[in-house]
């Protein structure tokens, strides 16, 4: 039996095309966001699809069942009408299953046990099971919350780069990762951005404020530092909803920034042991959930050969074709 996973988020789209025979991942594919709430509903469409036909390119076949899992969806019964016309949309007369990403994302860190999860992506949320019982904290969207995610990290940094440009913080690295990023002088990018609010956009310059902290940047260090430190105390205030220690993970984007944040987490989070994803694993836990669902058995050692096979097949990408994900996918850690 084959499917298609699909983690539709607001920054990219992500599928995994997998045989549940042969436990193998078939191919992957990337395209642009498909939270419907960023987007249309014709873009989130056709990016899905075009997520699909990278990931089956190599394979061809029309022989599989769908599951996604779409930012936005379970939010609130508007939210979920329109999900299930988007799937409907992209799937024909192909069964297929929806599920929010954020439940995608716990499945595949934590499976069906109770446990919790920080996703700090394009934007954040936290999500912990209790007595099988999936309850969410955090999050609150990109305006006034969403701390740790990747438009967080830069909304922070565009707000340290206007302290630079008014001489109140020393240098100015920030300023420059504004004009680069946005392709226009400083004012006026600063400018179209209070006009606009290009949230993915905004989000995906934070790749460039990961790198310009391991060249030795310290106000870029000093952000992803603060998003570190929010990630541990959402983490530390999950694990007080148990009376004994629970699986634990950090599922997201944001993890690529490497070992200056995931590192500040780590020492911060009290007496737990942390595991760490990136945001294209998401699709995993849609292969769980399917799996689950049919009752085809399953374990930790799937879901992490699953995960390995899906960072082969990512490494594989001819990258040169993808120059609008490529930030995306690549570390910024450097070696």
């Amino acid at each position: 039996m084959k499917i298609v996973s699909v983690d539709g988020g607001a920054t990219k789209t992500f599928a995994i095309y997998y045989d549940t025979e042969a436990e193998e991942v078939l191919g992957v594919g990337i395209a642009g966001p498909s939270n419907y709430f960023s987007v249309s509903i014709e873009t989130a469409a056709n990016n899905i699809r075009k997520a699909i036909d990278m990931a089956t390119s190599l394979r061809r076949t029309d022989d599989y069942d769908l599951v996604l899992g779409i930012a936005g969806y379970g939010d609130s019964p508007k939210a979920n009408d329109i999900g299930r016309g988007l799937a409907k949309t992209v799937a024909g007369n192909r069964i297929f299953y929806i599920e929010n990403d954020g439940v995608f994302a716990y499945r595949m860190a934590n499976l069906f046990h109770d446990g919790l999860i920080f996703a700090p992506g394009t934007g954040s949320i936290g999500i912990y099971q209790k007595e099988n019982h999936l309850n969410r904290i955090g999050g609150w969207g990109w305006f006034a919350g969403d701390e740790g995610s990747a438009s967080w990290i830069a909304k922070r940094a565009i707000t340290l780069s206007e302290e630079q440009y008014d001489g109140l913080i020393a240098g100015d690295s920030l300023i420059r990762a504004v004009e680069q990023h946005f392709g226009n002088d400083f004012i006026q990018a600063i400018n179209d951005l209070e006009g606009d609010h290009p949230k993915r956009k905004v989000a995906l310059m934070a790749p460039r404020i990961s790198m310009l902290a391991y060249k030795g940047d310290a106000i870029a260090k000093k952000i992803l530092d603060e998003a570190g430190e929010y990630d541990a105390r959402i983490l530390n205030r999950m694990t007080e909803f148990f009376d004994h220690r629970v699986d634990m993970a950090l599922v997201g984007g944001t993890v690529m920034a490497g070992r200056i944040l995931t590192d500040t987490v780590k020492r911060l989070i009290e007496n737990q042991t942390l595991r760490l994803f990136y945001g294209y694993h998401v699709a995993v836990g849609g292969i769980i959930m399917f799996l689950n669902n049919m009752k085809i058995q399953f374990d930790t050692n799937l879901r992490d050969s699953i995960v390995s096979q899906t960072d082969r097949a990512i490494m594989d990408l001819d990258v040169t074709a993808l120059p609008d994900y490529i930030e995306i996918l690549k570390l910024t850690e450097a070696p």
